[in-house]
This record gives C-alpha cells, sequence and structure tokens, in this order.
C-alpha cells in the first residue's frame, strides 16, 4: 500500500503534487527570527503571500520548539498567541491552518479559531489529553518524539519506534489512520553517542524506510541548524540556499509535504524537481 492522507480536504501521496506547508511564527522564541510576525498588517500580509505564492497550509507556531533554545511561556500566553492569530490569518484567506502546538487545550482553543489540522511535535505524547482533541481535526501531523533520543538502535530505528508509539496513540483515540502524516522530526534529536548532523544526515539518507508506515512524510528542513553547522552559517537568515537544495534531494527520497519559511522560492525546487521525477516523453 502507497502512502496516502488527505488532510483538510488535501491529498498527500506518491500520486499528488508535493505539498507546500507555510511557516508563519508568532514566537519571538523562535530561532528564525524573518519568520515571526507580531502585528496584524504582518500577519495578514504574509498569509495573503504564501497563499498566493503556493502554500497548500499555512502552519502557525507560539511558541518557539527548537530544542536548542529556551522557549518556555505560559499556556495561557501560547494559547491567546495562537488564537488570535489564526482569526487574523482567516480574515484573508481560506488555506487551512495548521495550529503547531503540543498543549490540549491549546489544541482546542485553535481548533475553535478555525485550525483544521493539528501539528504536534511531541507525535501526541506530551499531554495526556491531545489525542482526544487531535480525533476533532480534520488531519493530524505526528512528529517522532524527541524524548526517544537517548533509545537504544540507530536514528532510523529510534525514530521508527518513536513513530509506531506515536500510531498507537492515534489508534487508541480512533484517528482514521488516512488523515495522519508523519514527520521524522529533523533538527530535534539530541543524542549522547552521536552528533545532532549526522543524525540528521543519517535520517535523511534513509528516509525511505519510513514508507513502511504507508503514510505520508513531512520534511521540515528549512534554515535548520545542521544546514548551519555543515556551511559554517551561524545566522540562519543565511541558510536559504543549503535549504533549497535540501529540498529537492528530498523530495527524491520520497517527502510529500515540505513545510518551508520560504514558499516562493521552496515551490520552484518543487516544480523542477517533479518535472525532473517525470519519466522523459
Amino acid at each position: 500500500m502507497e502512502p496516502y492522507a488527505n488532510i483538510a480536504g488535501i491529498q498527500i501521496g506518491d500520486h499528488y503534487p508535493v505539498r507546500l506547508m507555510g511557516i508563519i511564527n508568532i514566537s519571538p522564541e523562535s530561532f528564525f527570527k524573518g519568520s515571526v510576525f507580531s502585528s496584524r498588517e504582518d500577519l495578514k500580509r504574509v498569509a495573503e503571500q504564501m497563499a498566493a505564492s503556493g502554500a497548500d497550509i499555512l502552519d502557525v507556531g507560539a511558541r518557539g520548539t527548537a530544542p536548542y533554545l529556551q522557549t518556555d511561556i505560559s499556556v495561557e500566553e501560547e494559547m491567546d498567541r495562537l488564537a488570535q492569530a489564526i482569526h487574523t490569518i482567516k480574515e484573508v484567506t481560506d488555506t487551512p491552518i495548521s495550529a503547531d502546538t503540543q498543549t490540549a487545550a491549546i489544541a482546542k482553543e485553535a481548533l475553535n479559531a478555525g485550525a483544521s489540522i493539528l501539528n504536534d511535535v511531541s507525535g501526541l505524547a506530551h499531554d495526556p489529553d491531545m489525542a482526544k482533541i487531535a480525533k476533532e481535526y480534520k488531519g493530524v501531523i505526528l512528529m517522532a518524539n524527541a524524548s526517544y533520543t537517548d533509545t537504544l538502535g540507530d536514528p532510523v530505528s529510534v525514530v521508527k519506534t518513536s513513530l509506531e508509539a506515536a500510531l498507537q496513540r492515534a489508534e487508541l483515540a480512533e484517528i482514521a489512520p488516512e488523515n495522519i502524516v508523519l514527520d521524522p522530526g529533523i533538527g530535534f534529536f539530541r543524542n549522547r553517542n552521536i552528533s545532532w548532523d549526522e543524525w540528521d544526515r543519517i535520517i535523511l539518507q534513509q528516509l525511505p524506510a519510513l514508507r513502511s508506515f504507508e503514510r505520508p512524510l513531512m520534511l521540515s528542513v528549512s534554515r535548520k541548524s545542521f544546514i548551519g553547522r555543515v556551511l559554517e552559517y551561524s545566522n540562519p537568515a543565511d541558510r536559504l540556499y543549503g535549504s533549497l537544495g535540501l529540498t529537492s534531494l528530498v523530495i527524491h527520497q520520497g517527502a510529500h509535504l515540505i513545510r518551508t519559511h520560504d514558499v516562493a522560492a521552496t515551490r520552484d525546487v518543487v516544480r523542477i524537481t517533479e518535472w525532473l521525477r517525470e519519466p522523459a516523453t
């Protein structure tokens, strides 16, 4: 069986175009400051631009999730930020919105505000009430939980174990398998026995091994720290070209949904990569 999902009416899989998710952060704590938009006017502008540039989904986050940064804020602050941002974006576009949160109460508020997809970087593990809320969404993105980092085994086995656990939590909550997309958690794992950039390289090189789940894969490599380490760019603002090059490669490796800060540029990479994959006539 080939990977397939339908999230918020968007069909994702081998026989559909590679989809794009635009990143909109309202969290000053986020690692890439160029992705942070705080005013209503800026939110409307970037949402309209991303939608016009080809974003299939807008991913809105109110709390930074980079594992190497201090990003803790109160539940109340995250809830207020996220709900207000979703309301604002809904004023200018009908593009489906995904809520990037690990907390059930915040996910519920985001759903009420108009989000239709849940993006949980803990794979439904952070909050015991999250799976119940996730079922109310029209699609769920489950990331490999980085708490498995020091589990014995090679990186691919560890990520597989984490994703299996996430899918089990989803199954217990009776979330339909066809509404689930998986994320291997690039940039999130920090292991005592292997450098984090080497961890990510192994996962990216062996991405086809994750097809065994029969679920589409979302990849988020945009401007991440391992690109900075390889290219020796400490500032995420300098990592666009590395991100675009890697995007083409992960599409060849089987990525179905690309999460990016740079929708227009990534759209061109996706189009030319898909063209190259088509058999010559």
